[in-house]
């Protein structure tokens, strides 16, 4: 998927994502989880995505901004949480510990 946006040169980019892109902001806990992972997001319809270390994508559902994913069936390892809304798009590595 490609995203586009325009720009005309002098403007500001406050508001669009490619400002966003270089935020960071805890936007889940606990790090490492072990059963229940919390969000706490700013959109109301959230595009949550898990991928594991090899890009295979395991979890893909649209979420309230504060909701929580049960990862206690997921293997132990490390993940890439990606999260899109109407605000923003936020990208994060989340270590699962086994239980």
């Amino acid at each position: 998927m490609t995203k586009t946006f325009t720009y005309t040169v002098g403007n500001s980019c406050i508001g669009t994502v490619v400002e966003n892109l270089l935020e960071t902001e805890d936007f889940f806990f606990p790090n490492p989880v072990q059963n229940l992972l919390h969000l706490q997001l700013k959109g109301e319809k959230n595009r949550v995505v898990l991928l594991d270390m090899m890009g295979r994508k395991v979890f893909d559902k649209v979420l309230p901004s504060v909701t929580r994913i049960d990862m206690s069936k997921y293997e132990a390892g490390i993940y890439i949480i990606r999260v899109e809304n109407c605000q923003s798009i936020l990208n994060g590595k989340m270590i699962k510990k086994n239980n």
